[in-house]
């Protein structure tokens, strides 16, 4: 809340945010590792909750603006380890969705021109292993993504969000999947 305020009181508007939170304490479900699965679910959904809700209310009032929540292919596709991460990737396809019909349903009467963008990407370079907190798992996972030939990179994904908003008013991006050329996961 305090940044969309900030970010209000220094440019009068907020056009767009970018939610990008993510946590995965990969380990069999199996586990029972109630206090991962609670982070899981309190960064990765709750986060992205917690972002829409500093935002859109402004949005609302100025009638634009364009909210970008990162998801992964990992909601399209479960693996074995990775249940709970999977659940809350899914969930941000399903609150970005609702959030697209319910401020579609609104256009019609108020005329707001508010865009909804899920991307999804598939394999990036990032401090994803840092969060995995079971230490073999976390061990794989760094390995296959240092071993991985050409995954994606930041920019990569940042080229996709500047893509979805450099679109004209009229037209909406509601989904971008973005895969490495050679992940087949």
């Amino acid at each position: 809340m305090h940044l969309a305020e900030r970010a209000l009181s220094e440019f009068g508007s907020i056009d767009a945010i970018v939610n990008n939170a993510g946590i995965l304490p990969m380990a069999s479900m199996t586990r029972c590792h109630l206090d991962d699965w609670h982070n899981t679910v309190d960064v990765n959904i709750k986060g992205l909750l917690n972002g829409i809700a500093a935002v859109l209310p402004q949005m609302l009032k100025q009638g634009t603006g364009h909210i970008i929540n990162i998801g992964s292919t990992a909601g399209r596709r479960i693996f074995a380890g990775a249940a709970v991460y999977c659940g809350t990737k899914h969930a941000v396809r399903a609150i970005s969705e609702g959030l697209q019909l319910d401020l579609s349903e609104r256009s019609t009467k108020d005329g707001n021109t508010i865009k909804v963008t899920t991307i999804m990407p598939g394999l990036v370079k990032t401090e994803l292993p840092s969060s995995v907190t079971h230490e073999q798992s976390r061990v794989q996972f760094q390995s296959a993504m240092d071993n991985y030939e050409h995954p994606l990179l930041p920019h990569d994904i940042a080229e996709s969000v500047a893509f979805a908003l450099s679109t004209p008013s009229h037209v909406e991006l509601g989904e971008i999947a973005v895969r490495p050329t050679t992940q087949n996961f």
